[in-house]
């Protein structure tokens, strides 16, 4: 604390030197006056004025300002030291001078600054008197060098001297200390009056004579002496300045250097912590959010800056000015109430001396009484409380100034120095000088950080009740923190205010003081600027911290302890806090029914309460303590609260919508003006009972109080659309605002609390709201409600204000506004809407759940003893709203549709405003999109082309029913009306809705349905009209539409009403035209199985189009009447309702009319055509379902609903979707629905369409060539041309369809047989098909048939039924393309093979009638032929029905249905197996595709006959083996048997064999080489063979028989010649192919391979040497070949047989052949070929060859033989 003391002498240092300075020279001036003589220094007074001059003083008073000097002086004697004059041989010695009787007339001093780093300084003395005395010695040479001593006594009045300086800077800058002085003139003005010598006898005489000459001369001396000695002291002072400097310099700012950091305490702590805080203390860490505490203490210094920086009545002022709350609380409670300063403490101000100067003249001593620092009540600018670092608070405050005000006590003396020059009489000569010295800093900006270490535990042990007592609460607080410190003080000074000394009792010396401390001011202003931060940061801080902070949370203090819990006087557990005593005053209390004895302490009944009373619950008040500076605080505006953060929003960003790319909704910016105009009454937290506290605000006033000021709530609504190319692109923002002139708010709050749980309550958890609720009695029925609830307005007014609004029908909602405002809309829905949003929060109130609140909070607060850590927040089940009262629901309603219709207006506006820029020209009739080349673009003007006839005239026989059907719908179209437009007939058209809620606010909305009455005077319809190709217009007019809503309205009682809201349009007329480019390849792609769901139609019908764009979209009615609404609403609020809409569409109906057709063909329509492609390619056509490879179509599944299914045995899991269920619906429900007739409907449906095909209703006409085939048949050797030609045909009574009539229909337990029954020709109207038809075969040769014929087939009362089973694949079926729909041969292909049959069929007829005839036939009697199988027709249906039968037996129609069925998949486009090149000629190509017409059908052989042909051969071939293995057994044993002797013979025998082999081996040679055999046969034997070769090679090659055909077909002969021919391959290919597989292997083997394997091994054995092939092994070759030959006669019979069998005769009597009357005949006659000869002769010359081998091959071995017995026998 010592080191600001020292610092502030050296600050003084200066000015008490200045101050000491002037004795000196007055002193040195009457004492060298004395002595005489002196030097004149020339005022310097060419410095020009225009110099820069600061501050000075330039102050002269009247004579007797030093009067108290004066009588210090009077008794002084000042000592001159000895002093020698010479002048003109003369010498004067004046010694052991002293002067006497000092008087000092005025000083004063004068500064400037003529630049900023230097101060020029002149002293001016006036009127110096003195007497003196002095021993002289005189001597002289003019008196011969004699001389003499004696005593002088001078007198020397009106001396006046004045010294002018310049103290500067070494480095001539403003903010480096001074040290240097230089004196720039000295002017003294000395005056002796009076010398008198004495005791020096004549030389005293002498002197006395020319005491006039010495006096000059002594004064000249005395001036020179004076500035000699004021040069010398001006040196001596240099030194303190330097000293001065030096000091300062320790202050002084460096570039390099930084303020202190605020932090560096808690760095200290981290490394020292151990020494301040001990391990087991918890400090409370200001950011640690986790903390409770840290967070209500974080909110609790939100709410201290709110409050210290609030203004509040100045109780100095009387309560007439404001002051901030700040400045307040240092008044009260830090500084001294009487001077408002800080009174600083320190040892230094117990030392006798803080300043001691003694020189030759005076010894100066300063003592310091006491220091104050002042203008810590001046702030005006406050940022308390930062957080900055987890313990330290950094605070931003302004002042006006600061200042230290010093009590000094200067003490004057003669100086008692060995040298001094002042002897003082008497040792009381002393002068006291209590003084008063400020030096202060103007405009000073600080920043202050305050480390705080607050102990966690010692804070939360403190309880609420400890602290109800107001002086419990400072010391509780401050009894937790362990150590605090100001660790950081910055600041920033304006400028320094002139430092002053007052309190002299000398006038003299207090303007000399001043004119020095002016002087100081100037020399150091701008280093005390430099010095101030560092200053503050060293000096300051420390005096701030001991003396505020420390000394606050001193532990040796008593005072910060905090008081112990006291005991509550009747606190019981149980017991409910009464607010009467903790809020109200006691007498109060008392007066209420309370004890009023402050049972819970007084810092709210007698502090808090009634301060906020006197100081803020009053209007003004309020407004200006509160309201103002808080809403400032909030929002930067008096009055004012703004809640900048959105409340609502929704934001949709897209990159696929064309519609826009983002879209974004948002409410924000609720605003809430003019806050500050609260007025009396007002009354808050007024207990009525003991646990209610009543609350009561009033807004607004009368216009002298506040002018125009109404309390307004704004909201701000933004709309903005954005997209590139968005025909909706908008930025709406809009200010919604209600103004309320004056209003009242009043509410009643129950609240129980028990006492123990309050007084219990640990402070640390003040934020947890769960201690609060823990603290809530929940023994009670209500522990916490809102009792009442009011609140009155006046009147409100409506506004709206665009901030930005792209759209310029938005502008329109002011004045939309200001239309209803001007009829009454406030006035009548003002009561209504008051009551909604107090009845909403009263209701709501009720049904919030407390106890559950109760219950879950005890595990969440820390001081409870249930607290569970680990438990997470409540997971409070907030109610729904409850249900709206009646009025309530009503007053939301009718604002709502308020809202719609305003909205609508809006609309309207906007769109009559763009008009201009919206307006579309019409779209070109052709597509402008680029098609890729081959799109089957359908063109719509002539469908036909790309469908054929039948699709013309549907789309024709459409746009007939749609535009007769909605106009006059007729018999005709009546079975679709009854399904489609039976709103057109009755005039009504209902759309109804399940699923269109909404629910809010207790109550929900359903839309039922909506109505179109009207639709029964439609005036004209134009539906489907091709303008283009591509183009299809839709028009449509009414007399008037009626759209009607129907709303049902649901309360959560369980109560509805319906509620009808009505349109009436007049003069309708609706247009859309509509440009669709349908490609049928991509729609041809579609699957059916992607459609077996009918919600996937429209996707995949969809993806077949390539272009989709609306021309034109155009809705115009002439007038719309005013909405009725009906129904819901009391009879009060329909008519106030009725009568807003009535003021609203009175004026703005014409805009509706004009705006809603710019809508539609605008906006709507481009957005439609925007939209389109989006949802074009957004739409995708799943692809259809897996089935499995052999799964089965079951019909029941497929054409009945799950439950009909289920009854008859299927699944009933609509495996197939619901698309042939819907199908079949509408079959069963229109065409087989029994009519007003009794007939099924299909037959008006044919009535119809016959009318329209035919103009005969009932009949068909189809003249010319209606089927027209020809082709080629090729059977066998057949080859002819045939023709079919069916032409004029017509149909009579095709409407004769009769009951029973069913088609598909699934029956019980059969999955793949449905049943099918028609009846028609009833009701006497026979069906008959009339035509003509031509039958022509030719073959250019002998054929030449032609007969052309008319028919008549007529049909009465028939009746088929025919159940057929049909195996069709789920998996074909659900990959089955749309576009081979039409192909009957895809639909076959799908069925699997032999999957189609007719199961049951029977035919009955009441009469049947045919007849042909011929017009012009080749054939005579080929109608005769006709009408001969069918002479009785009566017996018609039976003959057809037996040969049917006998096709079904015979199989005949199985195997036409399974070949049907098999070449179906290479005639269907889709399946793999398609053969494009594959004609219907081709059917009886060969016998296995001749369908039974020719003996031959391939069946294939079980495997089990081959299996037995391999056994029976492995059996030959093991039996074989057999026999072998007994015959080599038996020769074994045979050969055991024999004896020795046998054995010898026989072994011996066997020798001789093989010697004889061996011979004949050596002795013969090949046959060829034979000398035996003749030469012709050696050589033809070769030939013979060669030849054989050849003819088995034409008997296998060539023909070997030829079938010729002679026939009568209706009196026409005819021949066809080689109809069949037979070859040896052939027939082979065909056995193979009819399953014949094993004879053809024998076959192959004994006809082909054995016989020329036979020719080769005989020119084998013919041709061998016996070294080849031994003459043994040669004979056993040919002996199998032999054999094997002899088996080749078989194939000659069979040939022979088979010849035999061939001539066959089909037809009538062989006899009767020939007569011309045959009806028809056939001969077939069989002619042998070259190969059956060939045959023949090659069997036979093998047969020959092999014989003659064998007779050859003995003559060999003979002869042989005979050469070698021969050869022996010449041996012998």
């Amino acid at each position: 604390m010592s080191n600001i003391y020292i610092t502030m002498r050296y600050l003084l240092l200066g000015l008490l030197w200045i101050w000491s300075l002037p004795i000196e020279i007055s002193s040195s001036a009457n004492t060298i006056a004395n002595a005489g003589g002196g030097l004149d220094f020339e005022d310097d007074s060419s410095q020009s004025q225009s110099q820069r001059q600061r501050r000075g003083s330039s102050r002269r008073i009247a004579i007797g300002d030093f009067d108290e000097l004066n009588q210090i002086l009077l008794g002084a004697v000042l000592r001159i030291p000895d002093t020698t004059f010479n002048s003109d041989g003369a010498t004067l010695r004046l010694s052991n001078a002293k002067c006497k009787r000092l008087t000092l007339g005025d000083l004063t001093l004068h500064s400037r600054q003529p630049s900023l780093s230097s101060i020029e300084v002149t002293l001016q003395l006036t009127d110096l008197d003195m007497v003196c005395t002095a021993n002289y010695q005189f001597s002289a040479w003019w008196l011969f060098g004699g001389g003499g001593s004696g005593t002088a006594d001078i007198t020397s009045n009106g001396n006046d001297a004045s010294i002018g300086g310049t103290i500067s800077s070494i480095e001539n800058s403003p903010h480096v200390p001074p040290e240097e002085i230089f004196v720039r003139r000295c002017n003294p003005t000395v005056h002796i009056d009076e010398v008198n010598f004495s005791n020096g006898g004549l030389f005293g005489k002498i002197l006395n004579i020319f005491r006039g000459l010495l006096g000059d001369f002594m004064e000249s001396q005395a001036r020179d002496a004076i500035c000699d000695q004021l040069r010398s002291v001006m040196e001596d002072a240099e030194g303190l300045l330097r000293h001065v400097k030096l000091v300062l310099d320790e202050y002084k700012p460096d570039a390099d250097s930084v303020g202190r950091d605020p932090l560096l305490a808690k760095a200290t702590l981290d490394i020292w912590g151990a020494m301040i805080v001990e391990d087991t203390k918890i400090l409370l860490d200001f950011r640690d959010t986790t903390t409770n505490f840290a967070n209500w203490f974080q909110y609790g210094l939100n709410q201290a800056e709110a409050y210290l920086t609030s203004l509040a009545l100045d109780p100095r002022t009387g309560g007439t000015t404001y002051d901030m709350q700040a400045n307040i609380l240092l008044r009260q409670h830090v500084l001294q109430q009487s001077s408002g300063a800080l009174e600083i403490e320190s040892a230094d101000l117990s030392s006798d001396v803080v300043y001691e100067s003694h020189n030759p003249v005076t010894r100066t001593q300063v003592h310091f009484d006491s220091v104050r620092m002042v203008g810590l009540d001046t702030l005006h600018k406050l940022q308390p409380l930062d957080v900055i670092g987890d313990y330290t608070l950094q605070n931003q405050l302004s002042w006006e100034y600061l200042g230290f005000e010093i009590q000094a006590t200067i003490e004057m003396m003669p100086s008692t120095l060995s040298n001094s020059i002042i002897e003082s009489s008497t040792s009381t000569v002393r002068m006291l000088e209590k003084v008063a010295i400020f030096v202060g800093l103007n405009e000073v900006d600080a920043e202050l950080s305050i480390l705080s270490l607050i102990d966690q535990n010692l804070l939360r042990e403190i309880q609420l009740g400890q602290v109800l007592d107001v002086d419990n609460i400072l010391p509780c607080l401050l009894s937790t923190i362990l150590h605090a410190d100001i660790t950081s003080l910055s600041v920033d000074v304006a400028d320094v205010l002139t430092p002053s000394m007052t309190g002299f009792v000398s006038p003299g010396m207090d303007r000399l003081f001043s004119s020095t401390m002016d002087a100081g001011f100037l020399m150091y202003e701008h280093i005390v600027l430099d010095a101030a931060p560092q200053f503050f940061q060293e000096r300051v801080r420390p005096i701030l911290s001991d003396a505020i902070v420390k000394k606050a949370v001193s532990s040796s203090d008593n005072s910060v302890a905090c008081a112990p819990r006291p005991t509550w006087s009747g606190l019981e557990s149980d017991r409910r806090i009464d607010f009467r005593d903790l809020l109200l005053s006691p007498l109060d209390a008392k007066s209420a029914g309370a004890t009023g004895r402050e049972p819970y302490g007084n810092i709210f009944s007698s502090y808090a309460l009634p301060y906020l009373k006197e100081n803020v619950f009053q209007g003004e008040l309020f407004n200006e303590g509160f309201v103002r500076p808080f809403t400032h605080s909030r929002s930067g505006a008096e009055g004012s609260i703004v809640f900048s953060e959105t409340l609502l929003g929704w934001n949709h960003t897209t990159l696929s919508s064309v519609i826009y790319d983002s879209l974004v909704v948002s409410v924000s910016e609720l605003r809430i003006d003019n806050l500050d105009t609260v007025v009396d009454p007002m009354r808050l937290l007024h207990p009525v009972d003991v646990n209610v506290l009543s609350n009561t605000l009033a807004f607004g006033g009368s216009p002298e109080e506040f002018g125009d000021k109404n309390l307004t709530i704004t909201i701000r609504i933004a709309l903005a659309i954005n997209g590139k190319d968005s025909l909706l692109e908008m930025q709406n923002t809009v200010d919604l605002s209600i103004s309320i002139p004056s209003s009242i708010l009043s509410l009643d709050v129950l609240a129980n609390l028990r006492e123990s749980s309050v007084m219990e309550f640990s402070i640390f958890d003040l934020t947890n709201v769960h201690c609060w609720i823990v603290a809530l009695d929940d023994s009670l029925a209500k522990s916490l409600s809102l009792l009442a609830l009011s609140l009155d307005i006046s009147s409100f007014e409506l506004a709206s204000d665009c901030v930005t609004c792209s759209s310029p029908g938005v502008h329109f909602l002011s004045d939309i506004i200001q239309t209803l405002e001007n009829n009454g809309f406030n006035s009548l829905y003002k009561d209504a809407i008051v009551s909604f949003f107090v009845d909403l929060i009263l209701d709501y109130s009720q049904v919030f759940d407390i106890e559950y609140l109760i219950h879950a909070a005890p595990k969440r607060c820390p001081h409870h003893l249930l607290y569970d850590h680990t438990v997470g927040g409540i997971k409070f089940p907030w109610p729904d709203l409850p249900p709206l009262r009646k009025g309530s629901d009503e007053t939301v309603v009718a604002m709502g549709m308020i809202a719609l219709h305003c909205a609508m207006v809006v609309g309207a506006k906007n769109q009559l405003l763009l008009e201009g820029a919206s307006a579309l020209s019409p779209m070109d009739e052709v597509i402008n999109v680029a098609l890729p080349t081959g799109s089957g673009i359908v063109n719509w003007t002539n469908i036909g082309e790309d469908f054929g006839d039948w699709a013309a005239i549907a789309f024709g026989e459409l746009q007939k029913y749609l535009n007769g059907t909605l106009i006059k719908p007729t018999v005709s179209n009546r079975m679709l009306a009854s399904q489609v437009t039976d709103a057109f007939q009755s005039g009504t058209y209902t759309v109804n809705f399940n699923d269109v809620e909404f629910e809010g606010l207790g109550f929900g909305a359903k839309l039922i349905a909506v109505k179109l009455d009207g639709l029964d005077v439609i005036t004209a319809v134009e539906a489907l009209v091709p303008i283009s190709p591509h183009i299809l217009g839709n028009k449509i007019e009414l007399k008037t539409l009626l759209v009607t809503f129907e709303v049902e309205a649901n309360s959560k009682s369980g109560e509805s009403e319906l509620m009808t809201i009505s349109y009436e349009l007049e003069d309708v007329v609706a247009q859309v035209d509509i440009s669709l480019a349908m490609d049928l390849n991509l729609l041809g792609d579609v699957q059916l199985g992607s459609i077996f769901d009918m919600n996937n139609q429209v996707p995949c019908a969809i993806r077949g189009i390539r272009h989709l764009e609306l021309p034109k979209l155009n809705f115009v009615f002439k007038n719309v009447r005013d909405p009725v609404i009906d129904g819901y609403f009391s009879e009060e609020n329909e008519e106030r309702l009725q009568f807003i809409h009535q003021t609203l569409f009175g004026m703005y109906r014409l805009d509706l009319v004009k705006a809603t057709p710019l809508l539609f063909d605008s906006i709507l329509r481009n957005m439609a055509n925007s939209m389109i492609p989006e949802i074009l390619t957004s739409q995708q056509c799943p692809p259809p379902k897996n089935y499995p490879d052999a799964g089965i179509i079951d019909f029941r599944d497929l054409f009945l609903s799950e439950n009909v299914s289920t009854s008859l045995g299927g699944s009933g899991e609509s495996l197939y979707g619901d698309l042939f269920q819907r199908i079949y619906d509408v079959m069963q429900d229109t065409l087989l629905q029994t009519g007003p007739s009794g007939r099924p409907m299909i037959n008006e449906l044919l009535q119809g369409l016959t009318d329209r095909l035919s103009n005969i209703a009932g009949s068909l006409l189809f003249q010319g060539n209606i089927i027209e085939k020809g082709g080629r048949i090729s059977i066998a050797g057949l080859d002819a041309s045939f023709g079919v030609v069916v032409s004029n045909v017509s149909v009579v009574n095709i409407d004769s369809v009769g009951v029973p009539f069913d088609i598909l229909r699934p029956i019980m337990g059969e999955a793949h047989i449905p049943n099918n029954t028609l009846s028609f020709g009833v009701d006497s109207r026979p069906l008959e098909v009339r035509g003509n038809i031509i039958l022509s075969l030719s073959d250019d040769v002998d054929i030449q048939m032609r007969n052309e014929m008319e028919f008549t087939i007529s049909l009465e009362n028939v009746v088929v039924v025919a159940s057929f089973l049909m195996k069709l694949s789920e998996m074909r079926l659900s990959s089955f393309p749309l576009r081979d729909m039409t192909n009957i041969h895809c639909w076959l292909s799908a069925i699997f093979a032999e999957g189609l049959s007719l199961v049951h069929h029977s035919i009955s007829t009441k009469h049947t009638y045919f007849d042909i005839n011929c017009i012009d036939c080749t054939s005579p009697f080929f109608d005769e032929m006709i009408l001969s199988l069918y002479n009785d027709t009566s017996n018609a249906i039976d003959t057809i029905q037996e040969n049917t039968d006998s096709l079904l037996d015979a199989g005949f129609v199985e195997a036409f249905v399974d070949y049907t069925v098999d070449n179906a998949v290479s005639k269907c486009p889709h399946r793999p197996e398609f053969n494009p090149t594959k004609l219907d000629e081709e059917l009886l190509l060969t016998p296995e595709k001749s369908l039974g017409l020719l003996p031959a059908v391939s069946v294939e052989k079980p495997p089990y006959f081959t299996v037995i042909y391999s056994i029976i051969a492995g059996f030959a071939f093991v039996f074989g083996i057999l026999c072998k293995g007994i015959v080599d057994c038996r020769n074994k044993k045979w050969r055991d048997s024999l004896s020795h002797n046998g054995q010898f013979h026989l072994k011996s025998q066997q020798e001789k064999e093989k010697h004889i082999i061996e011979t004949l081996n050596e002795n013969t040679t090949s046959l060829f080489m034979g000398a035996c055999i003749p030469r012709r046969v050696r050589y033809g034997i070769p030939l013979a063979l060669a030849l054989n070769l050849a003819l088995l090679l034409g008997a296998h090659s060539a023909v070997l028989s030829t079938i010729n055909v002679d026939a009568t077909l209706a009196g026409e002969q005819f021949a066809i010649n080689n109809f069949m021919q037979f070859s040896f391959g052939e027939t082979l290919r065909n056995a193979s192919k009819v399953g014949g597989a094993e004879m053809v292997a024998l076959l192959w083997i004994f006809a082909v391979v054995w016989p020329y394997t036979k020719v080769v091994l005989s020119l084998a054995m013919w041709v061998a040497t016996p070294k080849r092939l031994s003459v043994m092994n040669r004979g056993r070759i040919l002996l199998w070949i032999d054999a094997a030959a002899k088996l080749s006669v078989i194939d000659i019979a069979t040939v022979i047989i088979g010849f035999a069998l061939l001539l066959v005769f089909i037809g009538g009597p062989d006899e009767s052949y020939v007569n011309d009357d045959m009806l028809y005949s056939l001969k077939a006659i069989v002619v042998p070929g070259p190969g059956f000869y060939c045959m023949l002769i090659a069997q036979r010359i093998s047969r020959v060859s092999s014989k003659l081998f064998l007779e050859y091959h003995e003559e060999v071995i003979k002869n042989a033989a005979k050469t070698y017995l021969g050869k022996i026998r010449r041996r012998r």
